[in-house]
């Protein structure tokens, strides 16, 4: 029953990952359209940009809004799944045991004791589905640190610039080549 839950549950809640990845993505291009939008304020304003602003902060907020109804949608059909299969619960150990009891092959309180250890091992071995929104946030964000550190370190690996470029060193002067100055 718990391995048949957890696979379930895992069906149902497959796209969560990706979904609460997007989320984060989506909220974060929208804080930097906003942000852009208020650096560049005056730009906007003089070239009559202001359309075009509000549409891309529009599409942005859109993008966030539509990922988020995704999100909960998903996790009302995981929450869903886990009422009904956390009220059935109670019902498997009755059922397995009670064709023993009418037989006369086992006491009326061996049900009670089948119900205490399946719902022991029940809660141990279902574990996975209490925390599945926990556990697939927290892989979402561990998807974006590794990509974030995938393009850093793509960024670390690109060689020097081709032309003029500026090449720091440390030490205790300011030292100009070839630079012109103009007043």
């Amino acid at each position: 029953y718990a391995a048949a839950g957890s696979l379930i549950a895992v069906l149902i809640g497959k796209s969560l990952v990706w979904l609460a990845f997007q989320q984060t993505k989506n909220e974060a291009d929208l804080r930097f359209k906003v942000a852009s939008a208020r650096a560049d304020a005056e730009s906007i304003a003089f070239c009559k940009g202001e359309p075009i602003a509000f549409a891309q902060a529009r599409a942005a907020l859109k993008k966030v809004i539509d990922t988020l109804l995704s999100v909960a949608a998903v996790n009302r059909n995981i929450q869903l799944f886990t009422n009904i299969y956390n009220a059935l619960q109670p019902l498997i150990p009755v059922a397995i045991m009670a064709p023993l009891y009418f037989r006369g092959e086992i006491e009326f309180g061996k049900i009670a004791e089948s119900g205490i250890a399946f719902a022991a091992i029940f809660n141990g071995s279902t574990l996975l589905i209490g925390q599945f929104a926990g556990i697939s946030n927290f892989a979402a964000n561990i998807n974006r640190l590794g990509s974030f550190i995938e393009a850093i370190e793509e960024i670390n690996a690109e060689k020097e610039p081709a032309g003029p470029h500026i090449e720091v060193t440390e030490g205790k002067e300011i030292v100009f080549d070839n630079v012109s100055v103009y007043g």
